[in-house]
């Protein structure tokens, strides 16, 4: 009785089961479709390696240090008394250091068709297969000169820190105001982490003792791992 009385209700109102199980299944339909759609349309994403790479003529990194390291010097240039500015283009010196480290973060991501070389804080850099004129593998110099360089590099290291805690300790012994001791100190360690940016950055290109070296229409690209024989097999081009 009351089931038949909810039905009556339900009719009176317009709604029938009927209806609302069509209208759910066509809905439910709809949702596979558009996730269907969406699936083909979708970029399919592969592995990405970690390995160092080198780039020629590297627009996306000179555009940066570039106008940074300019900016900084007339910074430099125009203010003629201790302030705040002098802090700015300090900083902007700095931050030049820390995107060179970071390029050093290279992931590349093979696919059928291209290489892609994803670079921190700069825009992805593809290489399709077909533009590829010539591709080998070379013996790297820095390989056979690094327990030269890592000794002398390190003594270099060394004294810089040692000169920056002497200039440190005086810095700290004068009578100057106190902004002024704050951008003397703040600026004495630039020459030291310069160096060390740059040792790094040798560092880590002297662990192998061949590289992989590609050459398109416009630029070159030297990739930096273990097994470059192995990295050409993955790409699968013709060496």
């Amino acid at each position: 009785m009351t089931i038949s009385v909810i039905e009556k209700i339900r009719r009176m109102m317009g709604r029938c089961p009927q209806k609302e199980f069509e209208f759910t299944h066509l809905d439910t339909i709809n949702k596979t479709n558009m996730n269907a759609i969406y699936s083909q349309n979708k970029v399919p994403e592969y592995d990405r390696v970690k390995i160092l790479v080198d780039i020629s003529l590297d627009a996306g990194i000179i555009s940066i240090l570039l106008p940074g390291s300019i900016i900084a010097f007339l910074l430099l240039i125009i203010n003629i008394n201790y302030s705040v500015i002098d802090i700015i283009a300090i900083s902007i010196f700095y931050f030049t250091f820390i995107i060179l480290l970071l390029q050093n973060n290279t992931t590349v991501e093979l696919t059928p068709e291209r290489i892609i070389i994803h670079r921190p804080l700069l825009k992805s850099i593809t290489i399709p297969k077909e533009s590829i004129i010539t591709i080998n593998i070379a013996k790297n110099s820095a390989y056979k000169l690094r327990w030269i360089l890592y000794p002398v590099a390190l003594a270099g290291l060394l004294f810089l820190i040692r000169k920056n805690a002497l200039s440190a300790y005086l810095n700290d012994a004068n009578s100057a105001p106190l902004i002024v001791k704050f951008i003397t100190l703040y600026s004495i360690p630039l020459t030291t982490v310069l160096f060390a940016v740059i040792f790094y950055n040798y560092l880590i290109r002297s662990y192998n003792n061949a590289f992989l070296k590609i050459t398109t229409k416009n630029r070159e690209f030297t990739f930096y791992t273990n097994d470059p024989q192995e990295l050409v097999k993955k790409l699968g081009v013709v060496q």
